[in-house]
């Protein structure tokens, strides 16, 4: 499961519209995204990563975030 939503975030949020950023020995990666980045994102991905979330979906899409004072800041999408 983690794997694939890894994939989906970098092939569908960071590497179209934000940034990736590998360790030197590759073993980690974070892909960061600009605001407004997954509005380009097709329905069809976001179901997939919905359903990919499983039975964690619920609590994910109901948490509340802090609104962040910055409107242009960028998001942390995945860490891995």
């Amino acid at each position: 499961m983690e794997n694939m939503l890894q994939y989906l975030y970098l092939n569908y949020l960071a590497l179209p519209a934000g940034e990736v950023w590998v360790s030197d020995d590759l073993s980690g990666v974070v892909a960061l995204v600009p605001p407004n980045a997954g509005d380009s994102v097709p329905p069809a991905i976001w179901n997939e990563i919905t359903q990919t979330h499983g039975t964690h979906a619920e609590r994910v899409h109901s948490v509340e975030l802090p609104t962040c004072p910055d409107p242009s800041a960028w998001s942390l999408a995945t860490l891995g």
